[in-house]
């Protein structure tokens, strides 16, 4: 539902993000920029309690019986992700930023 709800500010920071991303000045996608975007994203009145726009979780989560990673992990797990997604491998099998970003990004835009 927050997508719906936030679907016109969504598609504007992932043309922000596809701009930064793939544009003539492109630049790796690292951990702050994620942090920017999940603050321009999120309004801080719509999010559960102990949920900070913009900040890495310092809490633990899970659905069902699923627990997510643990909170003291979350960052070096973005980093190790935003790694990868530079990589040529992931670029070279799709799998880049810039395959993520327009493929969110069209998702987005058809739920608009």
């Amino acid at each position: 539902m927050i997508c719906a709800i936030h679907a016109p500010l969504c598609c504007s920071v992932a043309n922000m993000v596809v701009g930064e991303v793939l544009g003539e000045t492109a630049t790796l996608l690292t951990v702050a920029d994620l942090r920017r975007y999940n603050k321009e994203i999120l309004d801080p009145n719509m999010v559960e309690e102990g949920v900070i726009p913009g900040m890495i979780r310092t809490h633990e989560v899970g659905v069902g019986r699923y627990s997510g990673a643990p909170a003291q992990d979350c960052e070096y797990l973005l980093l190790r992700m935003c790694k990868w997604l530079s990589t040529p491998r992931a670029r070279r099998n799709g799998e880049g930023p810039d395959h993520v970003l327009t493929s969110f990004h069209k998702r987005e835009r058809r739920a608009a």
